[in-house]
Protein backbone atom coordinates (compact mmCIF):
# COMPACT_ATOMS: atom_id res chain seq x y z
CA UNK A 1 0.00 0.00 0.00
CA UNK A 2 1.24 3.68 -0.91
CA UNK A 3 0.69 6.53 1.09
CA UNK A 4 1.32 9.81 -0.12
CA UNK A 5 1.30 13.13 2.37
CA UNK A 6 0.72 15.85 0.26
CA UNK A 7 3.48 18.89 0.13
CA UNK A 8 0.97 21.64 0.86
CA UNK A 9 -2.97 21.89 1.68
CA UNK A 10 -4.78 21.67 -1.54
CA UNK A 11 -7.98 24.49 -1.38
CA UNK A 12 -11.03 23.95 -3.33
CA UNK A 13 -12.81 26.30 -4.88
CA UNK A 14 -16.41 26.62 -4.07
CA UNK A 15 -17.07 25.62 -7.64
CA UNK A 16 -15.48 22.40 -7.45
CA UNK A 17 -17.63 21.43 -4.26
CA UNK A 18 -20.98 22.67 -5.51
CA UNK A 19 -23.15 23.20 -8.76
CA UNK A 20 -22.02 20.83 -11.68
CA UNK A 21 -19.27 18.60 -10.00
CA UNK A 22 -18.51 15.83 -12.33
CA UNK A 23 -18.58 12.15 -11.60
CA UNK A 24 -14.41 12.29 -11.58
CA UNK A 25 -11.60 11.61 -9.54
CA UNK A 26 -11.70 14.79 -8.48
CA UNK A 27 -12.10 16.66 -5.41
CA UNK A 28 -12.69 13.48 -3.29
CA UNK A 29 -9.22 12.61 -4.21
CA UNK A 30 -7.95 15.85 -2.54
CA UNK A 31 -10.26 15.26 0.42
CA UNK A 32 -9.20 11.88 1.25
CA UNK A 33 -5.19 12.97 0.25
CA UNK A 34 -6.01 15.87 2.95
CA UNK A 35 -6.04 13.76 5.32
CA UNK A 36 -2.88 12.51 5.48
CA UNK A 37 -1.71 16.33 5.41
CA UNK A 38 -3.67 16.95 8.64
CA UNK A 39 -1.65 13.43 10.16
CA UNK A 40 1.79 15.32 9.28
CA UNK A 41 1.41 18.28 10.13
CA UNK A 42 -1.32 18.59 13.08
CA UNK A 43 1.25 19.37 15.76
CA UNK A 44 -0.64 21.02 19.07
CA UNK A 45 2.32 20.71 21.77
CA UNK A 46 1.32 17.84 24.33
CA UNK A 47 3.96 19.56 27.24
CA UNK A 48 5.61 23.58 27.48
CA UNK A 49 7.11 24.33 30.23
CA UNK A 50 9.59 26.55 32.04
CA UNK A 51 12.20 24.62 34.35
CA UNK A 52 12.32 26.30 37.78
CA UNK A 53 16.10 25.33 38.97
CA UNK A 54 19.43 27.08 40.20
CA UNK A 55 22.98 27.21 38.15
CA UNK A 56 24.43 23.61 38.69
CA UNK A 57 26.55 20.82 36.82
CA UNK A 58 23.26 18.75 36.48
CA UNK A 59 19.71 18.49 36.52
CA UNK A 60 16.79 16.28 36.35
CA UNK A 61 13.69 16.95 35.76
CA UNK A 62 10.66 14.89 34.96
CA UNK A 63 7.10 15.78 33.83
CA UNK A 64 3.94 13.65 33.01
CA UNK A 65 2.42 13.59 28.88
CA UNK A 66 -0.17 11.97 27.27
CA UNK A 67 1.14 10.72 23.83
CA UNK A 68 -0.41 9.68 20.53
CA UNK A 69 -1.91 6.24 20.57
CA UNK A 70 0.00 5.69 17.22
CA UNK A 71 3.63 5.98 19.01
CA UNK A 72 4.46 9.07 16.78
CA UNK A 73 7.47 10.81 16.47
CA UNK A 74 7.68 13.99 18.75
CA UNK A 75 10.20 17.37 18.84
CA UNK A 76 11.85 17.86 22.03
CA UNK A 77 13.47 21.44 22.33
CA UNK A 78 15.07 22.29 25.69
CA UNK A 79 16.77 25.19 26.26
CA UNK A 80 19.62 25.58 28.66
CA UNK A 81 21.37 28.81 29.68
CA UNK A 82 25.20 29.21 30.45
CA UNK A 83 27.78 32.04 32.19
CA UNK A 84 30.05 30.60 29.51
CA UNK A 85 31.57 28.37 27.62
CA UNK A 86 30.99 24.37 27.79
CA UNK A 87 30.47 21.38 26.45
CA UNK A 88 27.19 19.70 27.81
CA UNK A 89 25.40 16.37 27.60
CA UNK A 90 21.79 16.23 27.70
CA UNK A 91 19.57 12.68 27.80
CA UNK A 92 16.19 12.27 27.44
CA UNK A 93 13.96 9.78 29.21
CA UNK A 94 10.64 7.56 29.20
CA UNK A 95 8.69 5.16 31.52
CA UNK A 96 5.10 3.63 31.44
CA UNK A 97 5.49 3.58 35.41
CA UNK A 98 4.99 6.26 38.34
CA UNK A 99 8.21 9.10 37.93
CA UNK A 100 10.46 7.52 40.64
CA UNK A 101 14.05 6.93 40.18
CA UNK A 102 13.22 3.11 40.84
CA UNK A 103 10.94 3.38 37.43
CA UNK A 104 12.00 1.84 34.23
CA UNK A 105 13.38 4.43 32.43
CA UNK A 106 14.40 3.63 28.58
CA UNK A 107 16.57 6.31 27.23
CA UNK A 108 15.02 7.94 24.27
CA UNK A 109 18.05 10.59 22.90
CA UNK A 110 21.20 11.46 23.70
CA UNK A 111 23.11 14.89 23.02
CA UNK A 112 26.64 16.55 23.60
CA UNK A 113 28.51 19.57 22.11
CA UNK A 114 30.42 21.88 22.63
CA UNK A 115 29.12 25.64 23.57
CA UNK A 116 31.58 28.60 22.67
CA UNK A 117 30.90 31.98 23.45
CA UNK A 118 27.24 31.34 23.69
CA UNK A 119 25.00 32.39 26.69
CA UNK A 120 22.39 30.18 25.95
CA UNK A 121 21.70 26.91 23.63
CA UNK A 122 18.47 24.79 22.24
CA UNK A 123 18.74 21.28 22.13
CA UNK A 124 16.61 19.97 19.76
CA UNK A 125 15.79 15.93 18.68
CA UNK A 126 13.18 14.00 16.76
CA UNK A 127 12.31 11.37 19.29
CA UNK A 128 9.42 8.27 19.29
CA UNK A 129 8.04 8.75 22.41
CA UNK A 130 6.00 5.06 23.00
CA UNK A 131 2.40 5.52 23.51
CA UNK A 132 2.72 3.61 27.11
CA UNK A 133 4.75 6.42 28.08
CA UNK A 134 3.27 8.14 30.85
CA UNK A 135 6.39 10.46 31.82
CA UNK A 136 9.49 12.13 30.28
CA UNK A 137 12.23 12.91 32.14
CA UNK A 138 15.50 15.07 30.93
CA UNK A 139 18.71 14.89 32.46
CA UNK A 140 21.98 17.75 31.71
CA UNK A 141 25.34 17.68 32.72
CA UNK A 142 28.46 20.11 32.45
CA UNK A 143 31.74 20.78 33.87
CA UNK A 144 30.53 24.19 34.58
CA UNK A 145 27.12 25.50 36.27
CA UNK A 146 23.97 25.98 33.85
CA UNK A 147 20.33 26.15 33.93
CA UNK A 148 17.50 24.56 32.21
CA UNK A 149 14.89 26.83 30.78
CA UNK A 150 11.96 26.78 28.29
CA UNK A 151 11.08 22.96 27.34
CA UNK A 152 8.32 22.35 24.84
CA UNK A 153 7.63 18.95 23.48
CA UNK A 154 5.48 18.77 20.24
CA UNK A 155 4.74 16.59 17.31
CA UNK A 156 7.43 16.13 14.56
CA UNK A 157 5.69 17.19 11.16
CA UNK A 158 7.37 14.29 9.57
CA UNK A 159 4.63 11.57 10.71
CA UNK A 160 3.51 9.36 7.80
CA UNK A 161 0.44 7.62 9.05
CA UNK A 162 0.19 3.36 8.61
CA UNK A 163 -2.54 1.35 6.54
CA UNK A 164 -4.47 1.13 10.32
CA UNK A 165 -3.30 3.06 13.36
CA UNK A 166 -4.46 2.58 17.37
CA UNK A 167 -6.16 6.60 17.02
CA UNK A 168 -8.39 5.39 14.55
CA UNK A 169 -6.91 6.66 11.22
CA UNK A 170 -7.25 4.71 8.22
CA UNK A 171 -4.54 5.75 5.09
CA UNK A 172 -5.62 5.79 2.03
CA UNK A 173 -3.83 4.05 -1.07
CA UNK A 174 -2.56 6.24 -3.56
CA UNK A 175 -4.47 4.33 -6.02
CA UNK A 176 -7.59 4.35 -4.53
CA UNK A 177 -9.70 5.89 -7.11
CA UNK A 178 -6.94 5.67 -10.24
CA UNK A 179 -8.67 2.53 -11.80
CA UNK A 180 -12.11 4.10 -11.66
CA UNK A 181 -13.59 2.41 -8.31
CA UNK A 182 -16.55 4.04 -7.27
CA UNK A 183 -16.35 6.46 -4.24
CA UNK A 184 -18.30 4.41 -1.69
CA UNK A 185 -20.30 5.77 1.48
CA UNK A 186 -17.02 4.48 3.82
CA UNK A 187 -14.60 6.63 1.61
CA UNK A 188 -16.55 9.85 2.27
CA UNK A 189 -17.14 8.87 6.18
CA UNK A 190 -13.38 8.15 6.21
CA UNK A 191 -12.42 11.38 5.00
CA UNK A 192 -14.47 12.78 7.94
CA UNK A 193 -13.13 10.40 10.66
CA UNK A 194 -9.96 10.65 9.97
CA UNK A 195 -9.68 14.54 10.48
CA UNK A 196 -11.77 13.82 13.86
CA UNK A 197 -8.99 11.05 14.93
CA UNK A 198 -6.42 12.75 14.44
CA UNK A 199 -7.55 16.35 16.42
CA UNK A 200 -8.88 14.12 19.24
CA UNK A 201 -5.47 11.68 19.37
CA UNK A 202 -2.99 14.69 19.69
CA UNK A 203 -3.63 16.15 23.64
CA UNK A 204 -2.99 19.82 24.74
CA UNK A 205 -0.47 20.83 27.50
CA UNK A 206 -2.35 23.77 28.72
CA UNK A 207 -0.59 24.74 31.90
CA UNK A 208 2.50 24.00 34.10
CA UNK A 209 4.52 24.71 37.33
CA UNK A 210 8.06 22.50 37.08
CA UNK A 211 11.48 22.72 38.87
CA UNK A 212 14.05 19.67 39.03
CA UNK A 213 14.65 17.13 41.46
CA UNK A 214 17.27 19.64 42.93
CA UNK A 215 13.56 21.40 44.58
CA UNK A 216 14.83 25.07 44.51
CA UNK A 217 11.53 26.18 45.13
CA UNK A 218 10.21 24.95 48.98
CA UNK A 219 7.00 26.37 49.84
CA UNK A 220 6.98 26.40 53.83
CA UNK A 221 4.10 28.02 56.15
CA UNK A 222 4.89 31.13 58.49
CA UNK A 223 3.17 31.95 61.23
CA UNK A 224 0.61 29.02 61.26
CA UNK A 225 -0.24 30.22 57.38
CA UNK A 226 0.16 27.43 55.39
CA UNK A 227 -1.35 28.60 52.25
CA UNK A 228 0.87 29.72 49.57
CA UNK A 229 0.34 30.76 46.04
CA UNK A 230 2.12 28.34 43.61
CA UNK A 231 1.29 30.55 40.96
CA UNK A 232 -0.98 31.33 37.90
CA UNK A 233 -1.53 32.11 34.20
CA UNK A 234 -4.27 32.61 31.64
CA UNK A 235 -4.61 30.00 28.80
CA UNK A 236 -6.57 30.31 25.85
CA UNK A 237 -8.58 27.36 23.82
CA UNK A 238 -9.15 27.04 20.05
CA UNK A 239 -12.78 27.02 20.16
CA UNK A 240 -15.69 28.69 22.26
CA UNK A 241 -16.83 25.74 23.90
CA UNK A 242 -19.05 26.87 27.07
CA UNK A 243 -16.95 23.94 29.25
CA UNK A 244 -14.24 21.18 28.93
CA UNK A 245 -12.81 19.11 31.30
CA UNK A 246 -9.47 19.14 32.06
CA UNK A 247 -6.79 16.76 33.61
CA UNK A 248 -4.91 17.74 36.65
CA UNK A 249 -1.49 16.18 36.94
CA UNK A 250 0.41 16.45 40.52
CA UNK A 251 3.66 15.41 42.49
CA UNK A 252 4.40 16.95 45.62
CA UNK A 253 5.80 16.31 49.26
CA UNK A 254 5.01 17.50 52.37
CA UNK A 255 7.82 17.28 54.93
CA UNK A 256 5.06 16.85 58.19
CA UNK A 257 2.03 15.11 58.94
CA UNK A 258 -0.64 15.25 57.85
CA UNK A 259 0.46 15.83 54.68
CA UNK A 260 -0.56 19.17 53.21
CA UNK A 261 -1.97 18.84 49.03
CA UNK A 262 -2.37 20.88 46.28
CA UNK A 263 -5.25 22.28 44.52
CA UNK A 264 -5.32 23.66 41.07
CA UNK A 265 -8.46 25.90 40.35
CA UNK A 266 -10.13 28.07 37.40
CA UNK A 267 -10.05 31.83 39.04
CA UNK A 268 -13.33 32.85 39.73
CA UNK A 269 -14.27 29.04 38.72
CA UNK A 270 -14.18 26.23 39.51
CA UNK A 271 -11.96 23.75 41.95
CA UNK A 272 -11.08 20.48 41.70
CA UNK A 273 -13.82 19.48 44.23
CA UNK A 274 -10.64 17.38 46.01
CA UNK A 275 -7.07 17.82 47.00
CA UNK A 276 -4.38 16.61 45.38
CA UNK A 277 -2.08 14.76 48.32
CA UNK A 278 0.99 15.95 48.99
CA UNK A 279 2.46 12.71 49.76
CA UNK A 280 5.08 12.55 47.25
CA UNK A 281 3.48 10.31 44.56
CA UNK A 282 1.56 11.25 41.13
CA UNK A 283 -1.63 12.61 41.80
CA UNK A 284 -4.32 13.45 39.43
CA UNK A 285 -7.84 14.57 39.16
CA UNK A 286 -10.51 16.25 36.67
CA UNK A 287 -11.58 20.30 36.79
CA UNK A 288 -14.04 21.72 34.57
CA UNK A 289 -12.88 24.69 32.91
CA UNK A 290 -15.70 27.46 31.72
CA UNK A 291 -15.17 29.85 28.85
CA UNK A 292 -12.41 30.07 26.26
CA UNK A 293 -9.84 32.24 28.18
CA UNK A 294 -9.61 30.90 31.62
CA UNK A 295 -7.42 31.60 34.12
CA UNK A 296 -5.70 29.00 35.87
CA UNK A 297 -4.10 29.03 39.12
CA UNK A 298 -2.46 26.65 41.88
CA UNK A 299 -1.97 27.07 45.67
CA UNK A 300 -0.64 24.54 48.38
CA UNK A 301 -1.75 23.97 52.14
CA UNK A 302 0.83 22.76 53.96
CA UNK A 303 1.59 21.06 57.07
CA UNK A 304 5.70 21.61 57.09
CA UNK A 305 7.58 22.45 53.99
CA UNK A 306 5.96 21.34 50.97
CA UNK A 307 8.36 20.52 47.80
CA UNK A 308 6.12 20.10 44.34
CA UNK A 309 7.92 18.86 41.56
CA UNK A 310 5.30 19.19 38.55
CA UNK A 311 1.90 20.57 37.90
CA UNK A 312 0.50 19.80 34.57
CA UNK A 313 -3.08 20.57 33.35
CA UNK A 314 -3.81 18.86 29.96
CA UNK A 315 -6.97 18.67 27.81
CA UNK A 316 -8.15 15.92 25.26
CA UNK A 317 -9.82 17.70 22.48
CA UNK A 318 -13.66 16.93 21.41
CA UNK A 319 -15.45 17.89 18.60
CA UNK A 320 -18.87 19.72 19.96
CA UNK A 321 -17.32 22.83 17.97
CA UNK A 322 -16.12 21.36 15.24
CA UNK A 323 -19.03 19.48 13.70
CA UNK A 324 -19.64 15.90 13.66
CA UNK A 325 -16.83 13.01 13.67
CA UNK A 326 -20.21 10.63 13.02
CA UNK A 327 -20.50 8.56 9.86
CA UNK A 328 -22.07 11.47 7.51
CA UNK A 329 -23.70 8.78 5.46
CA UNK A 330 -25.76 5.99 7.27
CA UNK A 331 -28.15 5.01 4.23
CA UNK A 332 -27.42 1.74 2.76
CA UNK A 333 -28.26 3.52 -0.58
CA UNK A 334 -27.55 7.03 -0.15
CA UNK A 335 -28.27 9.87 -2.60
CA UNK A 336 -25.71 11.50 -4.44
CA UNK A 337 -25.48 15.29 -2.85
CA UNK A 338 -22.77 17.51 -3.34
CA UNK A 339 -23.70 18.65 0.16
CA UNK A 340 -21.31 16.19 1.31
CA UNK A 341 -18.27 17.29 -0.25
CA UNK A 342 -18.94 21.02 0.93
CA UNK A 343 -19.45 19.06 4.75
CA UNK A 344 -16.10 17.18 4.15
CA UNK A 345 -14.17 20.44 3.14
CA UNK A 346 -16.12 22.75 5.96
CA UNK A 347 -14.70 19.79 9.07
CA UNK A 348 -10.92 19.38 7.82
CA UNK A 349 -10.79 22.94 7.61
CA UNK A 350 -12.31 23.78 11.14
CA UNK A 351 -9.70 20.96 12.17
CA UNK A 352 -6.65 21.66 10.43
CA UNK A 353 -6.78 25.43 10.45
CA UNK A 354 -8.22 26.36 13.97
CA UNK A 355 -5.98 28.24 16.06
CA UNK A 356 -3.65 26.34 18.57
CA UNK A 357 -4.21 26.80 22.76
CA UNK A 358 -2.31 29.05 23.90
CA UNK A 359 -0.13 27.35 27.40
CA UNK A 360 -0.56 29.24 30.59
CA UNK A 361 3.24 28.99 32.52
CA UNK A 362 4.31 29.67 35.21
CA UNK A 363 8.15 31.34 36.61
CA UNK A 364 10.31 33.60 37.91
CA UNK A 365 12.52 35.45 35.22
CA UNK A 366 14.45 36.63 37.71
CA UNK A 367 16.08 33.34 38.75
CA UNK A 368 17.52 32.92 35.00
CA UNK A 369 21.10 34.29 34.77
CA UNK A 370 21.18 37.61 32.90
CA UNK A 371 17.83 37.34 31.05
CA UNK A 372 18.59 34.68 29.54
CA UNK A 373 15.09 32.67 29.94
CA UNK A 374 14.21 31.42 26.90
CA UNK A 375 11.19 28.37 25.43
CA UNK A 376 9.75 27.60 22.06
CA UNK A 377 5.56 28.36 21.35
CA UNK A 378 3.85 26.67 19.16
CA UNK A 379 1.63 28.45 16.88
CA UNK A 380 -0.94 26.35 14.90
CA UNK A 381 -1.16 27.05 10.83
CA UNK A 382 -2.47 30.82 9.72
CA UNK A 383 -1.59 32.42 12.79
CA UNK A 384 -0.29 35.84 12.14
CA UNK A 385 -0.31 37.67 15.71
CA UNK A 386 -0.05 37.03 19.39
CA UNK A 387 -1.87 38.82 22.28
CA UNK A 388 0.30 38.12 25.30
CA UNK A 389 -1.27 38.18 28.88
CA UNK A 390 0.81 38.54 31.75
CA UNK A 391 0.64 37.53 35.81
CA UNK A 392 2.00 40.08 38.16
CA UNK A 393 2.71 40.39 41.71
CA UNK A 394 2.72 44.02 44.03
CA UNK A 395 3.07 43.80 47.16
CA UNK A 396 1.23 46.82 49.21
CA UNK A 397 -1.28 47.16 46.36
CA UNK A 398 -2.29 51.15 45.91
CA UNK A 399 1.27 52.85 47.00
CA UNK A 400 2.33 55.55 45.04
CA UNK A 401 4.63 53.81 42.97
CA UNK A 402 3.98 52.67 39.19
CA UNK A 403 5.51 49.55 38.81
CA UNK A 404 7.76 48.96 35.31
CA UNK A 405 5.90 47.18 32.18
CA UNK A 406 6.71 43.54 31.86
CA UNK A 407 8.02 42.99 28.59
CA UNK A 408 10.06 40.16 25.86
CA UNK A 409 10.79 39.54 22.81
CA UNK A 410 10.40 36.90 20.43
CA UNK A 411 12.01 36.26 17.35
CA UNK A 412 9.34 37.53 14.55
CA UNK A 413 9.28 40.70 16.16
CA UNK A 414 12.64 41.63 15.85
CA UNK A 415 15.33 41.64 17.74
CA UNK A 416 16.02 45.00 18.25
CA UNK A 417 15.59 46.96 21.50
CA UNK A 418 12.55 49.07 19.79
CA UNK A 419 10.89 45.94 18.94
CA UNK A 420 10.47 44.77 22.61
CA UNK A 421 7.27 44.03 23.26
CA UNK A 422 5.65 45.57 26.20
CA UNK A 423 2.55 44.65 28.55
CA UNK A 424 1.66 48.05 30.84
CA UNK A 425 0.86 46.82 34.27
CA UNK A 426 -2.47 48.81 35.54
CA UNK A 427 -1.92 48.47 38.91
CA UNK A 428 0.53 50.38 41.81
CA UNK A 429 2.52 48.46 44.52
CA UNK A 430 5.52 49.32 46.50
CA UNK A 431 7.54 46.40 44.96
CA UNK A 432 6.75 43.77 42.98
CA UNK A 433 7.82 39.87 44.17
CA UNK A 434 6.62 36.50 43.48
CA UNK A 435 5.07 35.02 46.63
CA UNK A 436 7.31 31.83 45.96
CA UNK A 437 10.76 33.47 47.34
CA UNK A 438 8.63 36.29 49.34
CA UNK A 439 9.52 36.93 53.04
CA UNK A 440 6.26 38.11 54.68
CA UNK A 441 2.66 36.31 54.90
CA UNK A 442 1.24 38.84 51.94
CA UNK A 443 3.81 38.47 49.33
CA UNK A 444 3.14 34.28 50.16
CA UNK A 445 -0.62 34.54 49.75
CA UNK A 446 -0.26 37.51 47.02
CA UNK A 447 -2.74 35.98 44.54
CA UNK A 448 -1.84 38.31 41.42
CA UNK A 449 -3.06 39.65 38.87
CA UNK A 450 -3.15 38.96 34.90
CA UNK A 451 -2.53 41.73 32.44
CA UNK A 452 -3.70 41.23 29.01
CA UNK A 453 -1.10 43.01 26.53
CA UNK A 454 -2.54 45.71 23.74
CA UNK A 455 -4.33 44.82 20.94
CA UNK A 456 -2.43 47.65 18.60
CA UNK A 457 -1.04 45.79 15.58
CA UNK A 458 2.25 48.03 14.50
CA UNK A 459 4.01 45.95 12.85
CA UNK A 460 8.29 47.04 12.47
CA UNK A 461 8.37 50.31 14.67
CA UNK A 462 10.47 52.55 14.59
CA UNK A 463 13.66 52.92 16.85
CA UNK A 464 13.13 57.10 16.82
CA UNK A 465 9.53 56.52 18.05
CA UNK A 466 9.73 53.43 19.95
CA UNK A 467 13.13 53.61 21.27
CA UNK A 468 12.01 51.63 24.24
CA UNK A 469 9.93 49.02 22.69
CA UNK A 470 5.99 49.62 22.89
CA UNK A 471 2.74 47.57 23.93
CA UNK A 472 1.39 46.14 20.45
CA UNK A 473 0.64 42.29 19.41
CA UNK A 474 3.99 40.24 19.30
CA UNK A 475 4.10 39.15 14.84
CA UNK A 476 4.12 36.20 14.14
CA UNK A 477 5.00 34.91 10.18
CA UNK A 478 2.02 33.52 8.91
CA UNK A 479 2.08 29.87 7.06
CA UNK A 480 0.14 26.99 6.30
CA UNK A 481 2.45 24.71 8.77
CA UNK A 482 2.90 24.86 12.44
CA UNK A 483 6.05 26.50 13.94
CA UNK A 484 7.84 26.84 16.81
CA UNK A 485 8.12 30.56 17.84
CA UNK A 486 11.11 31.63 20.32
CA UNK A 487 10.03 33.88 23.22
CA UNK A 488 12.68 35.38 25.41
CA UNK A 489 14.27 38.19 27.79
CA UNK A 490 11.27 37.96 29.42
CA UNK A 491 11.28 40.93 32.59
CA UNK A 492 8.14 41.80 34.83
CA UNK A 493 6.25 38.61 34.55
CA UNK A 494 5.38 35.69 36.63
CA UNK A 495 3.18 34.61 34.10
CA UNK A 496 2.89 33.72 30.72
CA UNK A 497 -0.18 33.33 28.23
CA UNK A 498 -2.44 34.70 25.51
CA UNK A 499 -4.25 33.79 22.22
CA UNK A 500 -2.87 33.88 18.95
CA UNK A 501 -5.14 35.85 16.57
CA UNK A 502 -5.49 33.90 12.88
CA UNK A 503 -4.84 35.49 9.49
CA UNK A 504 -7.38 37.07 7.28
CA UNK A 505 -7.01 35.06 4.39
CA UNK A 506 -5.80 31.16 4.65
CA UNK A 507 -5.72 30.43 0.96
CA UNK A 508 -2.95 32.95 0.20
CA UNK A 509 -0.63 30.52 2.51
Amino acid sequence: MAITVPGDWDHLTKGELVGHVPAAVEPVNTLAQRTHYVYRNHAPPIFTGIVWNAAATGHEAYFPISPSADGLSYIVDVFMSYTGADTYVLRVYSTPDSATASATWTLLATDSDAITGASHHQYSATITIPAATKFLRIASASSTNHQLTGVTVYPALTNTPSATNPSGFLAFDDGFLGTGAPVHTEYLNRTLNNAAAVYKDRKWGVFSFLQTTALSVRLAPTDGIGTRALGKARISMPDDLLTRTATVKVRANDSASPDGFVEVYQVNGNTTGSTLTADNTDRSTTITLKGSTPVIAARVVSSGTVDVYYVTVEIAPTLEMQGTGKEMITAAAPPARTEYLTTVDGFQERIYWQRYPTPGLVFDPTDYTAGHLRFNLICGPGTKRLRPCVTRYDVTPGADVVLASASFKNADSGTGTHETIHVAFNGKGEVEKHPLNGSTDEQKQNEGKTEWGSLTDIATPASLTYPHGVDRLAEITEDDAPQAETIYEIANAYGFGGVFIMSDDITAL
